[in-house]
């Protein structure tokens, strides 16, 4: 699943309340951060959401976990015995990708999810463009970005990323409340002193953020817009 929507329109809190609802249905939700750095860390966000895995009687993972130590160190003694490494960068790269694969393949229903993508490194991009390809059978995959802080042109996984056939996903475009929604929660907290007048004038001010924070030429969108494909 993907989750658009420019800073301060609410994604942060839609991918708050999934996780609560999620972990009340048994799943291990698992949340990594790309952080707005000069040089990411390669695989930083996805390590960020690793290493919050709860282990506690999960059977034996995959042997080709045992790669993951130089991501996460931490498990070591959990994970099956380091596999030979391959000779070149590329093939140890690749195998390690595996390992993250084993591994969550191994902790049973689980969702990653990787906030704010637009500004992912590339090592953790491809990782990410492997899972989505070839999910494992229990993994659901959630990511956010704004679209506006992508290069021009460009799309959240890069231009190899293809929707797998028979893979269910969704995209959710978030937009700014109108000035009816602005209201609502204005009456929610304040009663009869929320008057027309008042949600107007919060209107106006959430707006005016807003512009401040939209990158000049981008447009308005409804509070959201989505596209699903289901397993065919």
């Amino acid at each position: 699943m993907l989750v658009e929507g420019e800073a301060g329109v609410g994604n942060s809190r839609l991918i708050r309340e999934a996780s609560i609802e999620l972990a009340g249905e048994r799943r291990q939700v698992l949340t990594g951060f790309c952080h707005p750095l000069r040089e990411p860390f390669p695989y930083g966000p996805v390590t960020d959401a690793l290493r919050k895995a709860d282990l506690t009687g999960r059977p034996a993972f995959p042997p080709t976990a045992g790669a993951l130590p130089p991501l996460l160190p931490d498990p070591a003694d959990r994970l099956p015995p380091p596999p030979e490494q391959p000779a070149d960068a590329s093939g140890r790269r690749f195998r390690l990708l595996q390992a993250v694969r084993s591994f969550l393949t191994g902790l049973g229903p689980t969702t990653l999810i990787v906030v704010d993508l637009h500004g992912v490194d590339e090592a953790t991009r491809d990782l990410l463009l492997l899972l989505a390809r070839d999910l494992p059978p229990r993994l659901s995959l959630v990511l956010t970005y704004r679209a506006e802080d992508l290069p021009p042109g460009g799309t959240v996984l890069g231009a190899a990323h293809r929707h797998p056939p028979g893979a269910a996903g969704a995209v959710i475009r978030l937009g700014p409340l109108v000035e009816s929604e602005v209201r609502e929660p204005a009456s929610a907290a304040l009663g009869p002193h929320a008057t027309t007048a008042l949600g107007a004038a919060l209107y106006r001010r959430s707006e005016a953020a807003r512009g401040r924070r939209r990158p000049p030429g981008s447009g308005s969108r409804s509070r959201w817009e989505g596209r699903r494909s289901s397993r065919g």
